[in-house]
């Protein structure tokens, strides 16, 4: 979970009504070292009494016990990404059929994501879900879909993590590599990403924290990007946006 504003919890009340069973599991701190106790605490406080599982991890210690692996690899941000999914698939695995694999930005529309679950008919084993994506504010839509949400059926994905205990750790492409075949794409859309919806300040905290944090000068570019009014364009994906009314009443 990193995405939640004021009293508001969008990403959890986006999919209990059409949910089993809600698992959320976090590290009790951010990769830079900052201690995530107190916000996470509000998070279980707000949302006492819903169908919702908490699980916090300490990071790294937790791992290392149950993975021991080299710890070079801990360097590699995407290893946290992965572990922390197979400890939310273990306790929801015997819940239902399939398990639906969103982040804390990954806002669905209750009443339209319920209405497609009791109506959809499928034989795969994965589905990805499109999704509109916002940069800067919660007004600002990207021209194209992205395909985020992952739902995939749990007996599959069991029986690959039994061959291989540690597919979790290895696999390099996050929510992509659960895409057992068949599987298909949900082109209608009821899920909002809204990764890049945030304050100067909170993309600074993103960027230094996020999978791909090696991969560019990531705390130049926002810098840059808060140095002038939106220009319509991201510097992620280079998407070109247009303003939509705020769904979800998202205040920054």
């Amino acid at each position: 979970l990193d995405y939640a504003k004021d009293e508001e919890f969008p990403a959890i009340d986006g999919v209990l009504s059409a949910s089993n069973k809600v698992v959320l599991v976090a590290y009790d701190r951010l990769l830079d070292g900052q201690e995530q106790t107190g916000f996470l605490s509000e998070v279980m406080r707000r949302n006492a009494g819903k169908n919702i599982e908490f699980r916090v991890i300490p990071l790294v210690y937790e791992m290392v016990r149950i993975f021991p692996i080299n710890p070079k690899l801990i360097a590699n941000t995407r290893i946290f990404l992965n572990f922390i999914r197979k400890v939310g698939f273990d306790l929801i695995k015997d819940s239902s059929e399939y398990t639906l694999f969103i982040d804390g930005d990954e806002v669905a529309e209750p009443q339209r994501l319920l209405r497609w679950k009791n109506e959809c008919r499928t034989e795969a084993n994965s589905l990805r879900l499109a999704n509109y994506y916002y940069f800067r504010e919660p007004v600002y839509r990207a021209d194209r879909l992205e395909y985020s949400p992952t739902l995939v059926r749990n007996s599959n994905l069991e029986a690959l993590y039994r061959k291989d205990p540690l597919r979790f750790i290895n696999m390099p492409h996050e929510r992509n590599d659960y895409l057992i075949k068949p599987s298909e794409k949900i082109d209608e859309v009821f899920f909002h990403h809204f990764s890049w919806v945030r304050t100067k300040e909170e993309m600074l905290t993103k960027v230094k924290n996020w999978g791909h944090r090696e991969q560019r000068n990531w705390q130049d570019l926002v810098e840059n990007e808060f140095s002038h009014e939106f220009s319509g364009k991201d510097f992620i994906h280079g998407y070109n946006y247009r303003r939509v009314p705020n769904l979800f009443d998202i205040k920054l």
